[in-house]
């Protein structure tokens, strides 16, 4: 599946998956995931930020108290789902994109970050850190990067005082 082919169709479907992410059943939504996940690497801001912002709102789905999914229905998808967060915000359009970072809280928030991929997701927030010092831009990208750095190193240092 082309990612960048038929635009308006792609766009139509993601923002209908946002929308109605809360509907969705969970099997259903653990299987588009990879899916969402290609969106990511789209040429198109429209796209990064529909995919992230879906992906983040089905992350934060409560299933009565309880978030409705848990590190070991995102564990199967952290490499790739990290690897094309943090290589879309280094696209020209998205360098600053809330919905890629806010997608990325959730996702640290939620997986059991371990070892070399959480050294490699703090070291990206730190890169885009001092990049956002030099010039910054956006306050909410902004606060959305410091409680992303904030949640990796609560959740790693829950595991690993």
């Amino acid at each position: 599946m082309d990612v960048n082919a038929q635009p308006l169709f792609n766009a139509d479907a993601l923002k209908f998956l946002t929308t109605f992410h809360y509907q969705m059943p969970k099997t259903s939504a653990l299987s588009i995931m990879p899916y969402l996940m290609r969106f990511l690497l789209c040429e198109s801001n429209v796209f990064h930020s529909y995919a992230g912002k879906c992906i983040e709102k089905m992350l934060i789905v409560k299933d009565g108290r309880q978030l409705q999914y848990t590190s070991s229905d995102i564990n199967p998808f952290l490499q790739p789902l990290m690897t094309n967060l943090f290589n879309a915000l280094k696209l020209p359009e998205s360098q600053g994109n809330p919905y890629v970072m806010k997608c990325i809280i959730r996702v640290v928030g939620i997986a059991n970050l371990t070892g070399d991929l959480a050294i490699g997701c703090l070291t990206g927030l730190t890169s885009i850190l001092n990049e956002v010092c030099k010039n910054p831009k956006d306050p909410s990208f902004n606060h959305y990067l410091f409680k992303s750095v904030a949640a990796l190193m609560r959740r790693y240092c829950e595991r690993d005082p």
